[in-house]
């Protein structure tokens, strides 16, 4: 365990105290008056959307204008706008119906990350009693976005609704994730052996903390998800087909032909 102890006593070095005790989590002012598509929508959506965009639905006020805004937010991500079909929608679509049937049908974290990646190769149970919170941790070969081997690890939480997970940060430090004592957690080398010694496959927990990936620094990469910019969403939010209160009407007449022959 040579190797995997020096990887983790620099990258404990990197995270430890005075970081967070997590990563950031969606905002959810204002999304609460929606109805439960909606709601739901926003929710599996949150990897995606930008704080503009967001902001931009919430201030919606009709479902038709919110549904129209969900397809114009993802015309804005099509990489082949030339073709009939989004393949970006239709993955993550996919990939999210995928994700409830295997953790059931509440969104956490677990379902956001599985839209964003796909299956993981290995789920490893991260069952350590007395030593780290329960997790679950997932282990890729690679990924359309991540070249390599690289790992997510999720907090178990008791939440209104039964089992809830959230993403680990790792610049939130080893800590956030430990029952030690804060003596134990002050060596690197007490914290790692406390690890491989008291958690189930110990040392693959141990590399795969190493190892873990950040969200967030990932994300503001700007390299692993569509970037459709702002121009989109400026044209929506100019465009409507509502009237101004007080505006003046007029009469009209529709009339329909059909193309006929003899």
């Amino acid at each position: 365990m040579g190797l995997v102890a020096a990887l983790l006593a620099v990258t404990f070095a990197a995270g430890s105290a005075g970081a967070p005790a997590g990563g950031p989590a969606p905002t959810q002012a204002g999304a609460e008056a929606l109805p439960a598509r909606f709601r739901d929508w926003l929710e599996v959506v949150e990897p995606l959307i930008t704080q503009a965009e967001r902001d931009a639905f919430l201030a919606l006020g009709k479902d038709y204008q919110r549904q129209a805004f969900i397809d114009a937010f993802w015309r804005a991500r099509d990489p082949y706008p030339q073709t009939a079909r989004n393949e970006f929608r239709e993955r993550w679509e996919a990939r999210v119906a995928e994700g409830q049937q295997r953790f059931g049908s509440a969104i956490d974290d677990r379902l956001r990350m599985y839209a964003v990646f796909g299956p993981p190769f290995e789920i490893l149970p991260g069952r350590c009693p007395g030593v780290l919170d329960p997790l679950e941790i997932w282990h890729f070969q690679g990924s359309d976005l991540v070249a390599g081997d690289f790992f997510l690890v999720f907090r178990e939480r008791r939440g209104d609704d039964g089992k809830i997970y959230s993403l680990w940060y790792p610049s939130a430090g080893f800590g956030s994730l430990s029952d030690l004592p804060g003596a134990s957690l002050a060596q690197p080398s007490s914290f790692f052996q406390a690890v491989a010694e008291g958690c189930f496959r110990g040392d693959d927990v141990a590399g795969a903390l190493a190892r873990a990936v950040d969200w967030e620094r990932l994300k503001a990469s700007g390299k692993l998800l569509p970037d459709p910019g702002t121009e989109w969403l400026h044209s929506f939010v100019a465009s409507s087909t509502d009237l101004p209160e007080g505006s003046g009407t007029f009469a009209g007449r529709l009339d329909l032909t059909f193309p006929g022959r003899y």
